[in-house]
């Protein structure tokens, strides 16, 4: 989605915009859009695609995505999505402006699949909730998502090694025990681990976990023959492939290393599987936007 009002502009762009005809979509590759289609270079000579949208018509493409209306048709957790990637939206209007464009279309941002990911319960979700926003300090909140916490929310400074925001302090007990993410194994063969995180094919002699206070992993500290490494927890995350960075435990025998955590995700604020059941046990989106970003309020924007 782009936004031609906010921040630095694109300082020059060749390239073209497709629009439809009067009540028609637009198609590429087999896939329906709303709105316009504008391809261009932008001032890197990147090749670059965006559609352009209305707010709404961009969050019908996207809650689906983040939490499937066939598998979990409530309502109520769909309408707390729809909030949750409004407010991330609208937070982040502007912010890649000198890119020509607000948001990508995968997990760097949202999931967005246009007008043909679109559902019938999530749209009405989408739509019953229209300009409403999580507020804090008298701007849209970095209203972070993920699918399963582990059962209780990271912080943001855990996480992301930041600083500290007061909404995603973390720490909130989260029913998500439905998920077949709640808990995970990995296992590599001591090559293969070695591979994975660059380290040198020298002898693996000791691997330590270092978590924070809340479990979530801070650091892998890795001896090898001669030398010691200490890899962030986020990019041991990377490098593994692991669900997470809750790693809980770290065992090694004979030629593998296996690894055991909890949830799917960076964990911080809204929890998907937990917000689902929230909702069964009869919560309002509301109720369960105040539980995973506390100290916010929810205002309808326009």
């Amino acid at each position: 989605m782009r936004d031609l009002d906010e921040g630095t502009r694109l300082e020059r762009a060749d390239g073209y915009r497709i629009e439809a005809e009067p009540g028609r979509l637009l198609r590429l590759d087999g896939r329906t859009y709303r709105g316009t289609l504008e391809a261009f270079l932008d001032p890197h000579d990147t090749p670059t695609l965006v559609n352009e949208l209305s707010m709404e018509d961009y969050l019908m493409g996207v809650v689906p995505l983040e939490l499937g209306p066939v598998q979990f048709p409530v309502l109520s957790a769909l309408g707390a999505q729809s909030i949750a990637a409004r407010s991330y939206s609208l937070r982040h209007l502007g912010a890649r402006a000198h890119q020509g464009f607000d948001l990508f279309a995968d997990v760097r941002s949202q999931v967005y699949g246009g007008q043909a990911a679109e559902q019938e319960l999530s749209s009405l979700a989408v739509l019953s909730t229209r300009g409403e926003s999580l507020i804090f300090a008298g701007k849209p909140i970095l209203a972070y998502f993920s699918s399963t916490c582990g059962g209780i929310t990271a912080s943001f400074a855990d996480a992301f090694q930041g600083e500290e925001i007061p909404y995603l302090r973390g720490g909130v007990d989260c029913p998500d025990h439905a998920s077949s993410y709640r808990n995970w194994k990995a296992e590599f063969s001591i090559r293969e681990f070695q591979q994975k995180l660059g380290l040198p094919s020298t002898s693996l002699e000791q691997v330590k976990l270092h978590p924070f206070k809340s479990g979530r992993l801070e650091a892998l500290e890795v001896h090898t023959k001669g030398q010691e490494l200490r890899i962030s927890g986020r990019e041991a995350r990377t490098s593994l492939g692991l669900r997470s960075t809750w790693v809980t435990k770290l065992i090694r025998r004979d030629d593998v290393i296996q690894l055991e955590g909890r949830g799917f995700g960076h964990g911080v604020g809204l929890c998907q599987i937990g917000t689902v059941e929230l909702a069964r046990r009869g919560l309002s989106a509301e109720e369960i936007l105040k539980l995973y970003y506390p100290d916010t309020s929810l205002e309808k924007v326009y």
